[in-house]
């Protein structure tokens, strides 16, 4: 057997990390939600149209869930297959969902409602590029994707 089958042997033998795994409930959670968004706006189509809401934000909430859900499955799907590109693949769904979700906060919520809870948001948002850079950083994490080419941590 040659070294390099048996670094990867032991390299797919290895359990997942808890900060993977956290991350993938993360664009887990995250894609349901556009998922939900997009069922819920065409579900209730004829009660957002009775509470005044203008059909084009109707399909605006409608294409936001779709890409929502579609835009965190590449990220999701590579954290699963631990595939190198993962890393590209989660940044770019991050991003694109906190570019989207804060871009709607900003300029189509109520004034009113987006004074709420955006401190908490902010710091959720934070905590989840923090984790994303994280997965990406530690050399467990680095290691279990094989994304610095095949080798073992030494002492495994």
């Amino acid at each position: 057997m040659n070294p390099s089958n048996l670094a990867d042997n032991k390299r797919l033998k290895k359990k997942c990390p808890f900060w993977i795994r956290l991350l993938r409930l993360s664009l887990m959670a995250v894609t349901l939600t556009g998922w939900l968004r997009f069922w819920g706006a065409i579900q209730n189509k004829a009660f957002l149209s009775e509470l005044g809401l203008a059909p084009s934000l109707q399909w605006y909430l409608i294409l936001s869930g779709i890409l929502w859900g579609v835009m965190l499955i590449p990220g999701l799907w590579a954290l699963y297959l631990r595939q190198r590109w993962s890393k590209p693949a989660t940044w770019l769904g991050i991003s694109f969902f906190l570019f989207t979700y804060w871009f709607e906060r900003l300029f189509l919520w109520d004034w009113t409602q987006n004074a709420r809870n955006w401190l908490f948001m902010f710091a959720l948002c934070l905590l989840w590029l923090g984790l994303n850079g994280l997965v990406f950083y530690l050399p467990n994490c680095r290691v279990y994707l094989n994304l610095d080419g095949d080798y073992v941590m030494k002492g495994n």
